[in-house]
């Protein structure tokens, strides 16, 4: 019972720092700073974004939750970034992609740093045998 408590705590203390940091990426970085900062910056600032995200995701699901869900946390959050890592090497050394790549690749980052995935991965957690 008290396992099942400090995991759920981590859970929500996770929820909490990316739904803080969601907030704070958009109010300074796309509202603001983003408007005069050049392309390899704001790249930069993405990426590390994501690793921040995944971090906090790791530290607060690893307390309390299966193997097997933990592994499809680092498949999606592994494979769409190694998407994203090689649109960005494309992007700075072989040529600009088109719009349409672009918005494809910050689909895939707002997904990767909002909430949405986190919260999926408490709900599968919550409901499958561990």
């Amino acid at each position: 019972m008290a396992g099942q408590r400090e995991g759920r705590r981590f859970y929500l203390i996770g929820l909490t720092v990316i739904v803080l940091l969601y907030i704070l990426y958009y109010l300074v970085f796309v509202y603001d700073v983003f408007l005069i900062v050049p392309m390899r910056v704001r790249q930069l600032i993405k990426l590390g974004y994501i690793f921040i995200i995944y971090g906090t995701g790791v530290w607060a699901l690893r307390k309390d939750t299966a193997r097997w869900i933990m592994q499809i946390w680092h498949l999606l959050y592994g494979s769409t970034f190694l998407f994203l890592i090689l649109l960005g090497v494309f992007d700075w050394r072989l040529g600009h992609t088109s719009l349409a790549v672009r918005e494809v690749a910050g689909n895939l980052h707002e997904f990767l740093i909002s909430p949405v995935l986190y919260i999926a991965i408490g709900l599968l957690r919550r409901r499958m045998p561990q």
